[in-house]
């Protein structure tokens, strides 16, 4: 369930970056919202690698 999790975080943040890379339209608060994303992907992945509980 958490990695199923996870994998979902990351498909949005690519789509997420992609639809960015494609339309040219990063704005400030976009930009934004993507690092509050990749942060939290991050430090999921981090606590996952650190207590080694992906399930």
């Amino acid at each position: 369930e958490y990695n199923s999790q996870l994998s979902y975080m990351r498909v949005q943040l690519t789509t997420q970056l992609q639809e960015g890379i494609t339309h040219n339209s990063v704005t400030w608060e976009y930009n934004s919202q993507l690092s509050y994303m990749r942060v939290q992907l991050t430090t999921q992945l981090h606590e996952s690698i650190t207590h080694n509980s992906v399930t």
